[in-house]
């Protein structure tokens, strides 16, 4: 219905809408309702699914990263969880039990990427996961290498990592987390290998997604409360992504 006031027409009339925006008269279409196809549905539910699953993802390794995130981050997250919705799982025979699949795409996706963390170690750290072991490779780091600035004050880093497991039942929470203490920035510290078992309290945890992360962290001196990373410089990635077949990614 629509009202005649001041020699003006305000409301609907048939298909069209009249509005008064700044003392001028404006005509719209009133938009017309349509029924989705069964599949434009099921392609929405999986969106919403999507949204669900990296929402959840996002927050934990918000955590990880001291919460020195930036938005572009999640829409990726969104992407990859998107992406999952159409990966093709193997043909599995009766006995045959699913396994941890790759992600593709995840194996040095930075989490901050104002400064990278190959820029600070000449590489990125590399992962790999197998049931219940994740084994990570760390790069030597030489400050004389360093592509760009540390923290003015640094004097000390720290490597960090973190093995996060998702599930539809319990959400994302963190199975281990690594750190190896504070080390001399002024030392050339070799590559080393890392081992961070994962340990699932029930058989039927062991599915979902399990993404690996890395990061360094600056501190001034040995005693410093707080570390020297912010939203500009916190060099941090996930190492890797795997994913085994569960009804929240599947369907």
């Amino acid at each position: 219905m629509a009202i005649i006031k001041n020699g003006k027409i305000r409301g609907k009339i048939g298909k069209y809408v009249y509005r008064i925006v700044e003392d001028k008269e404006i005509i719209q279409s009133f938009p017309e309702k349509f029924e989705l196809s069964e599949n434009s549905k099921i392609e929405s539910q999986r969106f919403g699914k999507s949204i669900k699953l990296a929402a959840s993802i996002y927050q934990s390794v918000k955590d990880f990263a001291l919460n020195c995130v930036k938005v572009e981050f999640y829409r990726e997250l969104v992407r990859i969880c998107r992406g999952l919705q159409t990966l093709g799982f193997l043909d599995l025979e009766e006995d045959e039990k699913p396994c941890w699949k790759f992600v593709p795409g995840t194996s040095a996706l930075d989490i901050n990427k104002v400064v990278l963390l190959n820029a600070i170690m000449g590489a990125y750290p590399t992962a790999s996961f197998k049931e219940s072991q994740c084994t990570v490779k760390i790069p030597g780091f030489n400050k004389e290498t360093v592509k760009g600035k540390l923290p003015k004050e640094a004097g000390f880093i720290e490597f960090t990592a973190s093995v996060l497991h998702n599930h539809s039942s319990l959400g994302s929470y963190f199975v281990h987390n690594y750190s190896s203490g504070l080390l001399s920035v002024h030392d050339i510290i070799p590559e080393q290998e890392i081992s961070l078992p994962v340990e699932w309290s029930r058989d039927d945890l062991n599915e979902g997604i399990v993404l690996i992360c890395f990061g360094l962290r600056f501190y001034a001196n040995l005693s410093s409360r707080r570390d020297l990373n912010n939203m500009n410089f916190n060099p941090t990635a996930i190492l890797g992504m795997w994913h085994k077949k569960e009804e929240l990614i599947s369907s």
